[in-house]
Parts: structure tokens; C-alpha cells; sequence
């Protein structure tokens, strides 16, 4: 049985999860974790992770996440930079780096 997606640590339920149907919520939680998993690594890919932030953005996977507090974020920054392990936990200049490139 998989975890609630707020708990999945394991890389097999990661897989699971980015193998869902793409906008879907249990997509986006995967993306959140890989994009945390990539942010917290020594070096920070902004190509890659601008790739999955715009892929969480177009779809509006984001919003289909929740909150520390289970709310629903009210934008898609406020979700980037909330923090882990709701939230991505990137400052705003990350995010905005990661998208321009």
C-alpha cells in the first residue's frame, strides 16, 4: 500500500507517483518531492528544476497540493517557497532563476 503523499520517502513510491497520470495529484506530489530532492542537492540544476517547476505551473499541479496547515496554497510562489515538506522550500530568487533559464 502506498503512504499518504505527504509522507512517501521511499524512491519506488517516488517512482509510483511521477508514473501517474501527468496534473494529477499524486503526479504533483512527486514532482514536489523530485524538485526538493534536486534543491537540496549540492548543486542547485536550474535547468532541470525550471523544468519541472514550469511543468507544475502549466498544469496547475500546485494548486491540487496543500499546506503545513492542509490549505490550499493561493499562489504558485507562495507554494514554491514554503517549506518542506509541504512546500518546495526554495527562496523566491531560486524559482525566479530556475524559470528564466
Amino acid at each position: 500500500m502506498l503512504e499518504p503523499i505527504e509522507l512517501v520517502h521511499e524512491p519506488r513510491h517516488l517512482v509510483h507517483l511521477l508514473s501517474s497520470p501527468e496534473g494529477t495529484s499524486s503526479w504533483a506530489a512527486g514532482m514536489r518531492q523530485e524538485i526538493q530532492g534536486c534543491a537540496g542537492a549540492d548543486e542547485f540544476d536550474a535547468d532541470y528544476i525550471g523544468h519541472c517547476l514550469s511543468l507544475l505551473r502549466r498544469t496547475g499541479g500546485w494548486r491540487l497540493l496543500r499546506s503545513a496547515r492542509s490549505a490550499p496554497y493561493r499562489s504558485f510562489i507562495q507554494f514554491c517557497c514554503a517549506r518542506r515538506p509541504h512546500g518546495l522550500g526554495l527562496t523566491r530568487a531560486q524559482v525566479e532563476a530556475a524559470l528564466l533559464d
